[in-house]
């Protein structure tokens, strides 16, 4: 399900959770292929969609090929936008939201997608914690929340996720300690960059072992504080240069002020 790139607002509906991902199964009967969506209610009723029938004739005309149409689905995981076709089709799933107006807290509900391989939020205005529940997502593959204005702390529950290959928090208010078992600490700086109340970020020389870090560090790719030399030195030269202007200004109008300068310049000479 990709909804990223619209303009879609509003908090998240928990009622997502009732979308089937990963409940698709086949079955032959003949020369009958049927391919179903088993859609599970909450109170544990099941219905079966039709999604595809396809039908063989090859056993009746052998010199007839069927044309058969591929679809190819662009959908992004792991950070890299893929084309996907064929079976591979049946074994994954995900959730596409990025790049909207979405506001509010992740919903809780989220958790029951056990299914789902996939889970991109990221680029919109969403606040509030991580959710523990998707520690419950047991096949998710990739998780992105980065650019978002998330707030506490990474749940350590997160580390029970054994397929998580890429995860991103970057941009957000997140602080405390980020978890160094599981899959974690394998993710690189890069994924917790613009949190700068997160601390033991990862070492970009051993990326298998969390370090704690100061943000000062320069093995850190980018200091949340840092200053812009040539504005800073041109801005103090400025200031200096204004500071004598007006400094000079007074004396000159003011002769009282004039002889007691000169008189301390000359106390002091003295005294050197």
């Amino acid at each position: 399900m990709d909804l990223s790139n619209n303009f879609f607002s509003g908090s998240i509906p928990s009622c997502l959770s009732n979308v089937s991902f990963g409940n698709y199964f086949s079955y032959s009967w003949g020369n009958l292929t049927f391919s179903y969506w088993n859609i599970r209610h909450e109170d544990g009723y099941s219905d079966l969609y039709p999604l595809v029938r396809l039908y063989d004739f090859t056993s009746f005309w052998d010199n007839v090929q069927l044309d058969q149409y591929v679809v190819n689905i662009d959908f992004v995981t792991k950070n890299s936008l893929l084309s996907f076709k064929g079976n591979i089709l049946n074994y994954m799933s995900g959730l596409d939201l990025s790049c909207n107006n979405l506001t509010g807290a992740i919903p809780q509900s989220l958790g029951k997608l056990f299914s789902i391989r996939a889970l991109n939020l990221s680029h919109n205005h969403l606040t509030g914690h991580i959710p523990v529940s998707l520690s419950n997502l047991s096949q998710i593959e990739s998780l992105d929340f980065s650019y978002n204005n998330l707030s506490g702390r990474i749940p350590s529950e997160l580390v029970d996720l054994n397929f998580l290959a890429v995860f991103s928090v970057a941009h957000n208010n997140l602080s405390g300690r980020i978890p160094d078992k599981g899959q974690f600490p394998t993710f690189g700086i890069n994924s917790y960059k613009g949190n700068p109340f997160l601390n033991w970020l990862p070492s970009e020389k051993n990326r298998t072992k969390p370090v704690e870090i100061p943000l000062s560090s320069d093995e850190t790719e980018e200091k949340w504080y840092d200053i812009d030399r040539t504005f800073f030195i041109s801005s103090f030269v400025a200031t200096y240069g204004v500071f004598l202007l007006t400094f000079g200004a007074l004396l000159y109008i003011n002769p009282y002020w004039r002889m007691r300068w000169f008189r301390f310049i000359e106390n002091f000479i003295y005294s050197s």
